[in-house]
Order: structure tokens, then sequence, then C-alpha cells
């Protein structure tokens, strides 16, 4: 039953942040006005503040690239059609392979392609090529248009589907860098901080071109972040954001050693962006691990569980995470009102970790979510635990953890054999062992079309 619970839980929280409901809350078409309304602020319904923009007869074009834009991007283009408006749609979008185009003749309608790229997290030559077609149509749009409209949908995985390396730069220079850097422990923060350095594209850039292609162009993005603290420069590498990034590569590269050729190495280094005095251009996030949690707080209420909030910023080693977790429940005091009034206690974070990896060794296949279901059951063969059985969950929203077609795990302690997860665990190899050991842990939920990192529990029923 906890399990079902557990799953329950997950789903619900994966379902508040899918990118359709994130949109109808973030815009609204209004056909009288012949506006686009954006809603500027989160408060009750008789406060709220919306953003206005004229859109009849007007030429639009759609980008975007990431994991939750199919959604993003459909939700507009059916308030569009339902509004009867003359409006003028092109559009061009960079979605991950195995993604589900569910009205795909409404893309048509409106003159919408959308393009696969991608494959397991990394960019590819698909990714370089659709950039590139992505640039040519967006330059056609501004320079052909008095005041384009461009609007933007960005959300985690954009930076391996949004790839246009610099010049002097190779796909495949580009990717050493990557994977050497997730092979030292990196976080998402380090890693898109460098790679921005080597794209044409990210932090910022793609706005710079829009705008010195026309400075009359009016450029809005809707974005779901992937990113513990939701800094939006950072996320899917913070392509439409003109602002300084908060972590300088130079920083990264001397955290972790890092040497490169020289033809590299002189890219990485601060970039300054300079953009033209006035620009009209809107950042908004509209989606985050927090707002998931909140709804998987609810829901495990609603089942009559208390709930221990651990906040969406866990992130670090995963075994230190696992430990910080675990850590949560042995000091918990349980008194005799809590059983009383629940059926159990459910504690609930989100985040990213990362996982360092030996690179001598010959890996496996997994992902960090799997891992961390080793490690949960690691650590508690390392402590004398006394108490009750102790359910667990750990799970990407996005549906893919790692290059497998899990999202993730979840399990109960005392597992059913000891000891044989070792030799998993130091050859990174969870999705393996979890599919010959324990195939009914697995999470499977395909691609979710939405993605706001990971969500860990670990309940205990009175």
């Amino acid at each position: 039953m906890c399990v079902q619970i557990l799953n329950q839980i997950f789903t619900s929280a994966v379902n508040a942040v899918l990118p359709q409901q994130l949109i109808r809350s973030a815009i609204r078409i209004e056909p009288k006005d012949g506006k686009l309304c954006i809603r500027l602020r989160h408060t009750d319904d008789d406060n709220i503040k919306w953003h206005k923009i004229p859109i009849v007869d007007r030429d639009i074009f759609l980008f975007g690239a990431g994991k939750a834009i199919v959604g993003m991007c459909q939700e507009l283009l059916e308030q569009i059609d339902h509004s009867q408006l003359s409006i003028k749609v092109n559009g061009h979008l960079n979605i991950p392979f195995g993604s589900i185009v569910e009205k795909r003749q409404l893309f048509k309608k409106y003159n919408t392609t959308y393009h696969e790229c991608g494959r397991n997290n990394l960019p590819d030559d698909f990714s370089v090529q659709n950039t590139q077609e992505l640039m040519q149509k967006l330059h056609q749009h501004v320079t052909q248009h008095s005041n384009p409209l461009v609007i933007g949908f960005i959300s985690g995985g954009g930076s391996a589907l949004l790839s246009l390396p610099k010049e002097s730069i190779s796909l495949k220079d580009k990717l050493n860098v990557i994977q050497t850097m997730v092979r030292h422990g990196a976080n998402i923060v380090e890693l898109n901080s460098i790679r921005s350095c080597l794209s044409q594209v990210k932090h910022g850039k793609l706005a710079q071109q829009i705008f010195k292609w026309n400075a009359h162009s009016e450029l809005l993005s809707f974005i779901i972040s992937d990113i513990i603290g939701d800094p939006i420069e950072m996320i899917a590498s913070g392509p439409t954001v003109l602002q300084p990034a908060r972590l300088k590569p130079e920083e990264v590269l001397r955290k972790y050693s890092l040497q490169f050729e020289q033809r590299i190495s002189k890219h990485l280094t601060t970039e300054h962006t300079e953009m033209p005095p006035r620009v009209n251009l809107t950042n908004m996030i509209i989606g985050s691990n927090a707002i998931a949690l909140n709804e998987a707080k609810i829901q495990a209420e609603n089942f009559g569980f208390k709930v221990v909030m651990m906040g969406s910023g866990l992130s670090g080693e995963a075994r230190s995470v696992v430990r910080q977790l675990l850590e949560m429940v042995r000091n918990h005091k349980f008194v005799q009102e809590e059983r009383s009034r629940f059926k159990g206690i459910l504690w609930l974070a989100g985040g990213e970790v990362t996982i360092r990896m030996d690179q001598t060794k010959k890996l496996g296949i997994g992902g960090r979510c799997q891992e961390m279901g080793l490690l949960f059951l690691d650590e508690m063969n390392n402590i004398d635990w006394q108490g009750p059985e102790i359910y667990a969950l750990f799970a990407g929203t996005d549906g893919q953890d790692g290059p497998t077609t899990a999202a993730g795990v979840q399990l109960k302690w005392p597992f059913k054999s000891s000891n044989i997860w070792r030799q998993s665990l130091a050859n990174h190899d969870s999705y393996n062992f979890w599919m010959e050991h324990a195939p009914e842990c697995i999470i499977r939920t395909g691609i979710t079309g939405t993605n706001v990192m990971d969500i860990y529990a670990l309940m205990i029923r009175f």
C-alpha cells in the first residue's frame, strides 16, 4: 500500500508541473482586445497583474528548446486557435528524441515545426543542424518585420538541444569538455557556465543576435526551471537571458584542476554581453521544483501523513544527500500524538545530486536516482536501524533517469537480499541491478514532457 501511495504522490507532483498547466496559468488571450495577457504576479485572483501585448495582425515567431516545450507551445497554439483572431504564426522547436506530439495537425496549421535531437541528454549533429536552421528562420523573421514578436519556450534539457559551437570549436570538442566535467562531478550550474563559453547561442547570445538584427524586436520567454535556486541565466544555459553569470568559468576550472587545449581554453573566460541600451525583453520562470513539491505535500496530507518538508535545494554528492535524508529520519522524535493523528510520516525533498565516477573503470548503465536507491540500501545496511519499515522513492520528473527508460526507483527497507548491490554500486551499474534483482522497484512513467529536477521521499507508516 505504501508503494502505491508514494507512486501517487510522485505522479501528482509531476502533473502539477506539466507544461500545459503552467502556460495556462501564466498567459491568456483576450479575443475582444486582441491581446496576449501575461500574468506578472502570482497572488490571489483579485490582485493579479497582467502585461498586455497586442497580437492581432501581427507576425509571431515561436521557438523553443527543452524537454517541456512541446506542451508549452501546444497550449499557446490552442489558445490562438480558440481565439479565432487573425494571427500569423511560424515556429521552430528543438525537442528530445521520443517526445510525444499529440496535436500534430495544430502545429502544422500554425507552421510550427519540431525537430528531434540531443539523444541521451547530450548535443549531437542533429542539435547543431537544427539550431542552425532555427537561427536562419529567426533572422528571416526579425529582418522582414518592423516590430517582430518572438516568443520562446525554454526548459531543462535545452542545453543539449540548442547547440551551436563557436566556429573554432567542434561538437566533438564540446562533448569532450562536457563529459570530462561530468566525470569530475561538476553540477549543472558549473557545466552550464563552461559550455556557454563555447556556444554562439547560450548565455544571452541568442537574444543578443535577435536585437542585433532588429533593435525593435520584442522577445518574450517562458521558462521552466530544472536548477536549484532557479538561476534564470543558467536554465538551459540562458539563451535569452542578458545578465552576468553568477559563476565564472575560471573558478570552475580551478576547482576541478581542469586543463584543455589552448584553442578551447582561450574561450573559457568570463564573457561580457553587450546590448543596445533599450530592448523589449521579458523572461519569466513559470515552473519549478518547489511547485511540484507543494503539490506532493498536499497529496500526502490528503492520504493522512504528516509531511516534513526538506526543501527543493538538495545538492551535492549522492551518498552525502542520502545520508542527510536518513539523518532526518533517525533524529526524528516520534511522539504518541503523531501516532494518533497521522497514518505515518513523509520526509519530502527535491533537488539534483552529482555522482563522481572513477575514470579508470568501465562503467555500467544507470542514473543518479537509481544510484541513490542503491546508496539507500548501502547506508541502511551500515546503520543499526531498529525502527519500522522505511519506504523510499528517488525519481526524476522528466521520466528519464540517465540514459535509461526508468524515471527512478521506489523500494523499502529491509530489502529482500543483503549486500548484493555492492558491485553494481562500484561500477555505477544501477539500472542493470534493478532490472535483474528487483524490476518491480523501477518507476516507469515514459517521457513526461516536463523537467523540474528530482523528487526524493522517505516514508514510515504507523
